[in-house]
């Protein structure tokens, strides 16, 4: 019996390196490529928000298999917890630039007293994707997640079928309960304290 093979190009913890980004990309175009999460909040102070931004815009335009990372969660509807962004403000020329790009950035710019601020420009790319990126990804025989699956957290996930031995069992499971978890705290902070479609616009 011959075994076929999946070829997959992966990496993980790209943070808004947009040169790494585009070889990524065009290595192998024909090969399905999988960010392992943590796409932007870039650790090279000289990196510009445009940069980050055109980073981010480049991964989402692109085909590749999304996988989430804390990063990325910070800048969606669930805001699990605060965003890592080093920019807060946007200078009045993007400012004027995003400020009626969407309803959401409108809005934004309507709560905030005219000011847009980095978070909501990457909220506003990032949510329209939800459903784009997984918690887990199987290819070739292989788990992808962004930092493991360990005994601590499979332990709070009884039902995950690990001795499976089946990655894309693994996988399903574990985007199914993300899912599940995601519509229930979504459900919570809708009956509490968010009063716009995504979340509060004010830093």
């Amino acid at each position: 019996m011959q075994l076929s093979c999946v070829m997959a190009i992966i990496i993980s913890d790209i943070h808004a390196d947009i040169k790494k980004a585009q070889a990524f990309l065009s290595f192998k175009p024909d090969a399905e490529h999988i960010f392992l999460g943590d796409l932007i909040d870039s650790r090279d102070p000289k990196v510009t928000f445009e940069e980050e931004l055109a980073c981010l815009e480049l991964i989402l335009a692109s085909d590749a298999t999304l996988i989430w990372g804390n990063h990325d969660l910070a800048y969606t509807r669930l805001r699990p917890w605060g965003a890592f962004t080093r920019f807060q403000v946007l200078p009045q020329e993007l400012t004027n630039q995003y400020k009626d790009s969407s309803d959401y950035l409108r809005s934004c710019y309507q709560e905030t007293g005219g000011d847009l601020y980095a978070v909501q420009l990457f909220i506003d790319r990032i949510q329209p994707h939800f459903e784009r990126f997984k918690a887990a990804h199987a290819v070739d025989g292989w788990l992808c997640t962004h930092s493991g699956l360990s005994k601590a957290v499979t332990k709070e996930l009884p039902d995950c079928p690990m001795d499976s031995g089946d990655p894309a069992k693994v996988a399903a499971y574990l985007n199914e309960e993300f899912l599940r978890e995601s519509r229930k705290y979504k459900s919570r902070k809708a009956a509490s304290t968010w009063n716009t479609e995504w979340a509060h616009c004010s830093q």
